[in-house]
Protein backbone atom coordinates (compact mmCIF):
# COMPACT_ATOMS: atom_id res chain seq x y z
CA UNK A 1 0.00 0.00 0.00
CA UNK A 2 1.28 3.39 -0.77
CA UNK A 3 0.87 5.24 2.39
CA UNK A 4 -1.43 8.78 1.84
CA UNK A 5 -2.29 9.64 5.61
CA UNK A 6 -4.00 8.33 8.91
CA UNK A 7 -7.08 9.27 10.36
CA UNK A 8 -7.57 8.55 14.26
CA UNK A 9 -10.94 7.01 15.47
CA UNK A 10 -11.14 7.06 19.00
CA UNK A 11 -8.98 4.15 20.33
CA UNK A 12 -8.58 3.13 16.33
CA UNK A 13 -6.27 4.29 13.81
CA UNK A 14 -7.45 4.16 10.13
CA UNK A 15 -4.79 3.71 7.21
CA UNK A 16 -5.43 5.16 3.97
CA UNK A 17 -3.91 4.26 0.51
CA UNK A 18 -3.73 2.84 -2.38
CA UNK A 19 -3.14 -0.69 -2.84
CA UNK A 20 0.01 -1.51 -4.54
CA UNK A 21 -0.88 -2.17 -8.53
CA UNK A 22 0.56 -4.78 -10.75
CA UNK A 23 3.91 -3.88 -12.36
CA UNK A 24 4.80 -2.67 -8.73
CA UNK A 25 8.02 -4.30 -7.52
CA UNK A 26 7.41 -4.98 -4.36
CA UNK A 27 3.87 -6.56 -5.41
CA UNK A 28 4.93 -8.29 -8.26
CA UNK A 29 7.55 -9.58 -5.97
CA UNK A 30 5.57 -11.08 -3.12
CA UNK A 31 1.67 -11.51 -3.90
CA UNK A 32 1.19 -14.99 -3.83
CA UNK A 33 4.29 -15.76 -1.89
CA UNK A 34 5.05 -16.87 1.54
CA UNK A 35 5.33 -14.66 4.35
CA UNK A 36 8.69 -13.13 4.18
CA UNK A 37 9.13 -12.49 7.83
CA UNK A 38 8.69 -16.19 9.44
CA UNK A 39 8.45 -15.59 13.42
CA UNK A 40 6.69 -17.45 16.37
CA UNK A 41 4.65 -14.59 16.59
CA UNK A 42 0.84 -14.70 17.20
CA UNK A 43 0.17 -11.73 15.41
CA UNK A 44 -0.91 -11.86 11.30
CA UNK A 45 1.42 -9.18 10.49
CA UNK A 46 5.08 -8.91 10.48
CA UNK A 47 7.72 -6.30 9.93
CA UNK A 48 11.37 -6.43 7.63
CA UNK A 49 13.34 -4.59 4.89
CA UNK A 50 12.38 -6.13 2.03
CA UNK A 51 15.44 -5.36 -0.54
CA UNK A 52 12.28 -5.01 -3.22
CA UNK A 53 11.60 -1.82 -1.25
CA UNK A 54 15.23 -0.16 -1.02
CA UNK A 55 14.35 1.93 -4.00
CA UNK A 56 11.42 3.59 -1.88
CA UNK A 57 13.53 4.21 1.30
CA UNK A 58 16.88 5.58 -0.33
CA UNK A 59 16.41 9.07 -1.21
CA UNK A 60 18.42 12.61 -0.87
CA UNK A 61 18.99 14.09 2.31
CA UNK A 62 16.83 17.04 2.56
CA UNK A 63 19.53 19.12 3.40
CA UNK A 64 20.71 19.16 -0.12
CA UNK A 65 24.31 18.11 -0.11
CA UNK A 66 23.14 14.85 -2.35
CA UNK A 67 24.32 11.75 -0.01
CA UNK A 68 21.02 9.43 0.00
CA UNK A 69 19.45 7.91 3.32
CA UNK A 70 16.81 6.36 4.42
CA UNK A 71 15.36 9.17 6.64
CA UNK A 72 14.64 12.84 5.59
CA UNK A 73 18.27 13.98 7.05
CA UNK A 74 21.39 12.35 7.46
CA UNK A 75 22.23 12.41 11.68
CA UNK A 76 23.16 16.12 12.05
CA UNK A 77 22.24 17.62 8.76
CA UNK A 78 18.41 18.72 9.68
CA UNK A 79 20.84 21.22 12.03
CA UNK A 80 22.66 22.13 9.03
CA UNK A 81 19.66 22.96 6.44
CA UNK A 82 18.36 24.95 9.79
CA UNK A 83 21.13 27.28 9.99
CA UNK A 84 21.53 27.45 6.08
CA UNK A 85 18.28 28.77 5.67
CA UNK A 86 18.50 31.06 8.99
CA UNK A 87 21.86 32.80 7.62
CA UNK A 88 20.29 33.30 4.22
CA UNK A 89 16.97 34.39 5.11
CA UNK A 90 17.28 35.93 8.36
CA UNK A 91 20.71 37.21 8.69
CA UNK A 92 21.74 34.92 10.84
CA UNK A 93 19.33 35.63 13.36
CA UNK A 94 17.39 32.91 14.97
CA UNK A 95 15.39 34.87 17.29
CA UNK A 96 14.25 36.50 13.56
CA UNK A 97 13.91 32.79 12.47
CA UNK A 98 11.68 32.12 15.48
CA UNK A 99 9.46 35.01 15.04
CA UNK A 100 8.83 34.77 11.86
CA UNK A 101 8.04 30.91 12.68
CA UNK A 102 5.63 32.54 15.77
CA UNK A 103 3.71 35.12 13.03
CA UNK A 104 3.32 32.75 10.43
CA UNK A 105 1.49 30.14 12.98
CA UNK A 106 -0.73 32.79 13.90
CA UNK A 107 -1.90 33.79 10.75
CA UNK A 108 -2.46 30.27 10.31
CA UNK A 109 -4.35 29.41 13.36
CA UNK A 110 -1.43 27.42 15.11
CA UNK A 111 -1.44 27.70 18.86
CA UNK A 112 1.84 29.99 19.54
CA UNK A 113 3.81 28.97 22.43
CA UNK A 114 4.28 32.14 25.02
CA UNK A 115 7.95 33.65 24.94
CA UNK A 116 7.07 34.61 28.42
CA UNK A 117 5.87 31.42 29.55
CA UNK A 118 8.94 29.60 27.90
CA UNK A 119 11.54 32.39 29.08
CA UNK A 120 10.27 31.94 32.94
CA UNK A 121 10.81 28.20 32.83
CA UNK A 122 14.10 28.44 31.16
CA UNK A 123 17.07 28.35 33.13
CA UNK A 124 19.76 31.06 32.91
CA UNK A 125 23.37 29.84 31.89
CA UNK A 126 26.28 31.43 32.64
CA UNK A 127 29.51 30.17 30.86
CA UNK A 128 32.81 31.11 32.17
CA UNK A 129 36.58 29.78 31.01
CA UNK A 130 39.27 29.16 33.17
CA UNK A 131 42.78 29.02 32.60
CA UNK A 132 43.04 25.93 31.70
CA UNK A 133 40.79 26.18 29.37
CA UNK A 134 37.98 24.07 30.66
CA UNK A 135 34.44 25.58 30.86
CA UNK A 136 32.55 26.36 33.80
CA UNK A 137 28.61 26.55 33.50
CA UNK A 138 26.32 27.17 36.40
CA UNK A 139 22.51 26.34 36.02
CA UNK A 140 20.36 29.12 38.04
CA UNK A 141 16.50 28.70 37.72
CA UNK A 142 14.88 32.25 37.73
CA UNK A 143 11.46 30.94 39.35
CA UNK A 144 12.24 31.97 43.00
CA UNK A 145 9.90 28.73 44.00
CA UNK A 146 12.66 26.66 43.17
CA UNK A 147 16.22 27.37 45.15
CA UNK A 148 18.79 25.44 42.93
CA UNK A 149 21.88 25.91 41.75
CA UNK A 150 24.01 23.53 39.34
CA UNK A 151 27.87 23.78 37.96
CA UNK A 152 29.35 21.09 35.96
CA UNK A 153 33.05 21.57 34.71
CA UNK A 154 34.03 20.42 31.05
CA UNK A 155 37.03 18.89 29.89
CA UNK A 156 39.14 20.09 27.76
Amino acid sequence: MLLAGVAVHGDRVAVDGEVLAEGHPVRDAWIGQPDPVMNASNHPVGYCDLPEEAQFRERPCGCGCGEISTRDFLPGHDVRAFQDRVRRMFAGSALEFIRWVDRMAGEHGVPVISPTAHTRLSPMINANCSRDRRSLLAFHTPRPEVHASSSVILGK
